[in-house]
């Protein structure tokens, strides 16, 4: 096991000054340069949430093992300039490009690997497949594979279960999802179609507050219930939920032709490991499985903590420790020798 040092660094994207920090062994020899993409809505460097540092403790062990690690800060957070939510799908992938470069720069690195958690998947997938000449090697962590809408509903019923919800109370709210996913899909639809993207938008809203009101006055309500009506409409108006509603994940996976790691706890409320595992293997051709490999973790969460037997329920995050357990960190440095 080598000893590693960081350092926080700065790059430019389009003009934009993103910062993050660059893990290294202490070792001069580098056995290669790894990027962390991190998963939905803006992220620091860690993928911090509820106490835990899953891209911390990531780095760490992989520049223990002899690579050279980037993770950073996306737009807005932390030491980044930019508005995350003022970007898509296709600013992600020019930050990742930009990334590569530095990265490249720094370690001397013909090519690089790009390691995904949830949504980051999707992004590493995307640049792997339009950009092959950058991209040796992909690890997708607790990914989608499935059509966005069948993986959101299943998420938020799973998520609801877990938390100890009634049966009537998880019908009732599914169903209210799935009318809010479909305004969401046909908004982005017009929008895709050359419809105007303000006017769409504008539509939206008051679609998904109509949705959400079920019937009542707006005025009616009390001053917390009108905040959480537009706390729910300003989150939901967010681009990345019409993103991750309309992607067809199978349109990049069919064309990355570099070796693939899929790695999914049995026990992750966000996603369904088996169905997901097992259209990764529908999906790709006979060469691309010959150079996958797929691993589903018993008793792993999203965020690949171990859970024992008590279930992924996102509300047990902060109690459960280190992302990354130790197996799943095994898992991963095996595949990458």
């Amino acid at each position: 096991m080598t000893s590693f040092r960081e350092q926080d660094i700065t790059f430019l994207s389009a003009g934009t000054i993103l910062a993050g920090t660059l893990t290294m062994p202490d070792d001069q020899t580098i056995k290669g340069a790894i990027l962390l993409l991190s998963g939905s809505g803006p992220q620091n460097r860690d993928e911090e949430l509820a106490g835990q540092k899953p891209f911390q403790v990531l780095s760490r062990f992989l520049a223990e093992q002899g690579f050279a690690v980037l993770r950073w800060d996306d737009r807005g957070e932390g030491g980044s300039e930019g508005d995350y939510q003022a970007g898509s799908e296709n600013t992600l992938v020019q930050d990742v490009r930009a990334a590569i470069e530095y990265l490249k720069a720094k370690t001397g690195a013909n090519k690089v690997t790009l390691i995904g958690h949830s949504q980051g998947t999707l992004i590493a997938a995307k640049v792997a497949a339009d950009y092959p000449d950058e991209v040796c090697a992909v690890i997708l962590v607790s990914g989608m594979v499935r059509q966005g809408q069948t993986v959101l509903l299943e998420q938020h019923v799973r998520i609801l279960e877990e938390e100890g919800f009634e049966k009537d109370i998880i019908e009732h709210s599914t169903n209210a999802k799935r009318a809010l996913f479909k305004a969401l899909i046909d908004a982005e639809q017009k929008i895709e179609q050359g419809g105007s993207s303000n006017k769409e938008l504008k539509e939206l809203s008051h679609q998904l507050e109509h949705i959400l009101l079920e019937g009542a006055d707006y005025a009616s309500l009390s001053k917390d219930e009108q905040e959480e009506v537009d706390f729910v409409v300003d989150d939901l108006m967010e681009w990345e939920w019409r993103y991750l509603l309309t992607k067809d994940p199978a349109e990049d996976l069919t064309i990355v032709k570099c070796p693939i790691l899929a790695i999914v706890g049995d026990s992750d409320t966000q996603v369904n490991a088996e169905a997901e595992i097992n259209a990764l293997r529908q999906t790709l051709s006979k060469d691309q499985l010959a150079v996958t490999t797929t691993t589903i973790i018993p008793n792993h969460n999203h965020l690949l903590q171990d859970c024992g037997d008590q279930g992924g329920a996102l509300s047990r995050y902060e109690e459960l420790g280190q992302p990354f357990s130790d197996k799943s960190l095994e898992v991963i440095g095996d595949w990458l020798k």
